[in-house]
């Protein structure tokens, strides 16, 4: 469950939800649930070309955050997903059955970031506000997402029809 909200409402890599804690500390991503930002690039880590700039948490994720994050402190859980006492590093079989028994397409963690995307693009968001949130390029959301935008290519239509 954690996995897919992180996902979902902040577009973020595999790689930065896994590495997620309620701690500040090296190599760690955080979640500063008190001033509601999530920061993807875990501190003291190189960077690369995969940029992962911090994003605002939605309010409800907020919410839900505040109560795992109380929930995980009375159990010394520094990360926000984790099984049995360790931090996890995949879930992509327990997604593709969890998939499967529900009777749907297989989907991977990172399909969760492409669907905040699409979320984005269809609700009228500006494609460079989208690249900022998701941490890449204007031309890639464009790409990706450009055609589920209300506004998709509606000054070409409206301007063919013009004298």
């Amino acid at each position: 469950m954690r996995v897919l909200m992180l996902g979902v409402y902040t577009g973020s890599r595999p790689g930065a939800i896994f590495n997620a804690s309620w701690l500040e500390g090296i190599r760690l991503s955080f979640v500063d649930v008190e001033r509601g930002v999530f920061h993807r690039h875990a501190a003291g880590k190189g960077e690369t070309n995969k940029r992962q700039p911090p994003v605002r948490l939605p309010r409800k994720l907020v919410d839900h955050l505040r109560r795992w994050r109380k929930a995980d402190f009375g159990k010394n859980q520094p990360y926000v997903v984790m099984f049995d006492g360790m931090p996890v590093a995949d879930v992509n079989k327990a997604l593709a059955r969890a998939c499967r028994l529900a009777g749907i397409e297989p989907i991977t963690v990172y399909a969760l970031r492409h669907t905040c995307g699409a979320w984005l693009a269809t609700k009228g968001v500006p494609t460079r506000h989208i690249a900022e949130y998701l941490g890449t390029s204007e031309s890639m959301v464009i790409r990706h997402y450009g055609h589920l935008h209300p506004d998709y290519q509606k000054d070409v239509a409206e301007a063919i029809g013009r004298k």
